[in-house]
């Protein structure tokens, strides 16, 4: 036996398949949407240059030559260079003055914008209210750990990088902040 009138029954069967389709697309949209604008709010935190440079600056803070128990110091009282040759007089060594200059040429080729050494726990160092919003948001974007040894150390640099401009052709906007922070181990 045929049955005639199958519209009805066609129809209701398109609709509640139309609102699942609807409703599993929502669903991804709620959950994907607010990663991918984390995605574009965080692409300017850690990336590989940067990472890369703090790792040279950390190594610089390494050498034979610095005082360590000078930069311990500085990192318990939250110290931020916003000066290349204030950072760089950590070589000041009246009888060579190469590693004081090798480090300003570094420091510029990097675009080095701000340099801060703190301790490695940065509860007490995102209170600090004269940080400009990009540099806080950044800093409150990184984790608090309170359990590291007090010979530990954060060091947390602030990059201004150019856009090349024969790419973009543009005069005002090519300016952009990146950001990166590593571990160093004062002993």
């Amino acid at each position: 036996m045929k049955k005639l009138n199958n519209k009805g029954f066609v129809l209701a069967e398109v609709l509640v398949v139309s609102v699942f389709v609807m409703s599993i697309f929502t669903l991804l949209y709620v959950n994907f949407y607010p990663l991918i604008g984390e995605y574009e709010k965080r692409e300017g935190y850690d990336d590989i240059d940067s990472t890369y440079q703090v790792y040279w600056i950390k190594r610089m803070l390494q050498d034979s030559s610095v005082d360590k128990t000078e930069i311990v110091n500085k990192a318990n009282n939250n110290t931020i260079y916003t000066n290349k040759d204030d950072f760089c007089k950590i070589f000041n060594n009246p009888f060579n003055n190469s590693k004081e200059k090798s480090c300003k040429e570094f420091l510029e080729k990097a675009e080095v914008n701000k340099i801060c050494i703190t301790p490695y726990n940065i509860t007490n160092f995102k209170k600090n209210n004269s940080l400009d919003n990009r540099f806080k948001s950044y800093i409150n974007f990184l984790p608090n750990y309170n359990n590291i040894k007090k010979d530990h150390y954060r060091i947390i640099v602030e990059f201004k990088r150019t856009i090349d401009k024969k790419i973009t052709n543009e005069e005002d906007d090519n300016k952009y902040y990146t950001y990166a922070n590593i571990e160093v181990n004062a002993k």
